[in-house]
């Protein structure tokens, strides 16, 4: 007979055609939906072809980011709990769900304009600040400006928003290295100012 015994969830394990030792029989199928190629030793996976000692798809999501923030992973890094049989769009195997497309946090729509004025008005102040020469009172004597500290306070409620969108289409610990990241965001602000903030947001693979 033939058996396919794992060890490991992305299925890199060769699969043993003579089990029984009554001669060798070859079915190249693997995770839902692939069929093994023993030339390219690639995964045909329907639209895309999936190569199992990397965990991940060869050929980058057709529809981009709007799937997942990383175009080329296979089920969202999570094979235990999901399949996807087309290439294409993961399903959850006990809810048969699938899984929500990328989306922007889900507040209302009086927050997105708030946000936004907060975001257009901190890109202005920064715009104007750059050119222009620190003054008796700025950062350098340790005192904080009343703008600044005005600044500071926008950004991790729109850094906030992002990570809990994160959160909800990917998981909680990518959501989690969201958050730290927009802690040390806001620490940085408050000691150097919103020019002074250096650690980017992480958003993406995480």
């Amino acid at each position: 007979m033939w058996r396919w015994d794992q060890q490991e969830p992305f299925g890199d394990n060769v699969a043993d055609q003579n089990p029984s030792g009554l001669g060798s029989f070859d079915l190249p199928l693997r995770l839902p939906g692939q069929y093994y190629d023993a030339e390219s030793g690639l995964q045909q996976n329907n639209n895309r072809e999936y190569t199992p000692i990397d965990g991940r798809y060869v050929e980058s999501d057709p529809i981009g980011i709007t799937g997942s923030l990383n175009t080329y992973a296979y089920v969202d890094s999570s094979p235990l709990r999901s399949i996807d049989p087309t290439g294409l769009q993961g399903s959850e195997v006990f809810s048969e769900r699938p899984k929500a497309p990328l989306i922007w946090p889900n507040i209302s729509q009086q927050a997105r304009q708030r946000a936004a004025r907060q975001l257009q008005q901190w890109w202005n102040n920064r715009g104007n600040q750059s050119w222009s020469q620190p003054s008796s009172s700025s950062s350098s004597t340790g005192v904080c400006k009343a703008g600044d500290n005005d600044e500071c306070e926008a950004l991790p409620r729109i850094d906030t928003a992002t990570c809990n969108g994160i959160a909800r289409v990917r998981g909680r610990r990518p959501g989690a290295i969201c958050h730290a990241s927009a802690s040390q965001r806001y620490a940085e602000c408050l000691r150097n100012g919103l020019s002074g903030v250096r650690t980017p947001l992480a958003t993406w693979n995480n």
